[in-house]
């Protein structure tokens, strides 16, 4: 605080030759907005930077095309553009999570893809879990942490997501899938050729039970995984 920022560079370094290619952020973002390196995202092709200017107002999302990243989307804030887990990703377009305008002109978090909200009003997107994507790249199963009125509670949605231009504006289907009870639920899922998750872990914690409690979901078939954590010994 109150001196100069490092100064901030970014490579790509071949693992096998050790070979070090240097990436230009300026060139691709300008200087204001390279001030600090946020993201970086590489699960799949292409490659995701996304880098802030010092007071943190936006956040500049740079995509790797060949030898050089190219600028793909510029997104403001204010106060600040929070950094959502999970965001940037690439589903046949940029995945982001940004606040938009409600038709009460409230702002909501929303998942997006090149700008465009996929979520439903009254969603709060937390957190970006995972993309499953189908075997053509274009289209797959997102994962989301979400919350609804009550900040309090999160719950686990899928959101089903089609091609760039697909008639039903790209969301296909939204499904929750934590338990419906308050609390906190966390999932990992295991996703079929047909977009449906094949086998959910879901972990709940809540009021009414001490400790987190885990259940596998397979099909309609649910088997509860039990703790093996050592039980505190305090009265």
């Amino acid at each position: 605080a109150g001196t100069l920022n490092a100064l901030v560079s970014l490579a790509l370094i071949d693992v096998v030759t050790g070979e070090r290619r240097m990436l230009d952020l300026a060139a691709a973002a300008g200087d204001a907005d390279t001030e600090y390196l946020a993201r970086v995202a590489w699960d799949t092709e292409p490659l995701l930077v996304g880098v802030q200017p010092r007071d943190q107002r936006a956040l500049h999302v740079l995509a790797l095309e060949g030898d050089a990243l190219r600028s793909v989307r510029r997104i403001v804030g204010d106060p600040w553009v929070e950094l959502v887990p999970g965001a940037p990703a690439w589903l046949d377009g940029l995945l982001t999570v940004e606040d938009v305008a409600a038709p009460d002109a409230t702002l909501r978090r929303a998942l997006c893809r090149d700008g465009v909200a996929l979520t439903p009003p009254g969603v709060e997107v937390r957190a970006l879990l995972a993309v499953h994507r189908d075997a053509a790249g274009t289209s797959g199963t997102v994962v989301l942490s979400v919350s609804h009125d009550d900040p309090t509670s999160i719950e686990i949605m899928t959101v089903r997501v089609g091609p760039v231009g697909d008639a039903s504006d790209g969301v296909a289907r939204v499904t929750v899938i934590s338990e419906p009870v308050p609390g906190i639920h966390h999932a990992v899922l295991a996703v079929g050729g047909d977009g449906e998750p094949d086998i959910i872990v879901r972990r709940t914690s809540d009021l009414a039970h001490d400790g987190p409690r885990s259940t596998m979901v397979m099909g309609d078939s649910v088997h509860p995984l039990p703790s093996v954590a050592e039980v505190p010994g305090l009265d």
